[in-house]
This record gives structure tokens, sequence and C-alpha cells, in this order.
């Protein structure tokens, strides 16, 4: 999954309230983590 794809997931969770689903696909996809999902979930 690309880097922005992810962080918009990440960040449009978080917008709805779903904070578990947010840490969640965060922490799924942690091998390819790089700055934008990061500033996606600070």
């Amino acid at each position: 999954m690309d880097d922005k794809l992810l962080a918009s997931l990440i960040d449009m969770y978080a917008k709805c309230g779903e904070i578990e689903s947010a840490s969640s696909v965060f922490y799924e996809h942690k091998v390819k983590r790089k700055v934008w999902p990061w500033n996606a979930m600070i």
C-alpha cells in the first residue's frame, strides 16, 4: 500500500472517531511505514 494512501486511511479513521481502526491500519503496515503515516497518527 502506498504511504500516502496509508496516511489518508489513518487520517480518515481518526477524523471519524475510529481511533482503534486507525491504530490497526497503522500497526498492520508497520514494515512499510515512512513519514506520512507517522504524521497522520500524531
